[in-house]
C-alpha cells in the first residue's frame, strides 16, 4: 500500500496541502495562494494550489495575506501584485 504525505517541505517552505500537476525547476505559478504569516526569509502557508510547481520565480495571480513586513513596511492586502 502506498504512503500518504500530509506535510511537504521545500527548502523553506512548508505547506499542509499542496496539490501540483507538474513539478520542474524553474517558475512557480500559484493561482491561489492565502498564507498566514510573511516574512522575509520564511514563508508559512495553510493552502497552496499549484498548477506548475518549481522553485526560481514565484508568479501569483491572487494573493491575499494577513500581514507582511519587509523592513518598517507592513500591507494588509495584497491583490494581483505588479509583474
Amino acid at each position: 500500500m502506498g504512503s500518504c504525505c500530509c506535510k511537504k517541505k521545500v527548502y523553506t517552505m512548508e505547506a499542509d496541502k499542496i496539490q501540483s500537476k507538474e513539478i520542474a525547476t524553474d517558475t512557480l505559478k500559484v493561482n491561489k495562494m492565502e498564507p498566514n504569516e510573511i516574512a522575509t526569509r520564511t514563508m508559512i502557508i495553510d493552502k497552496m494550489k499549484t498548477k506548475e510547481s518549481t522553485t526560481g520565480t514565484l508568479k501569483v495571480d491572487k494573493m491575499e495575506i494577513t500581514e507582511m513586513t519587509i523592513g518598517t513596511l507592513k500591507i494588509g492586502k495584497i491583490i494581483k501584485p505588479p509583474c
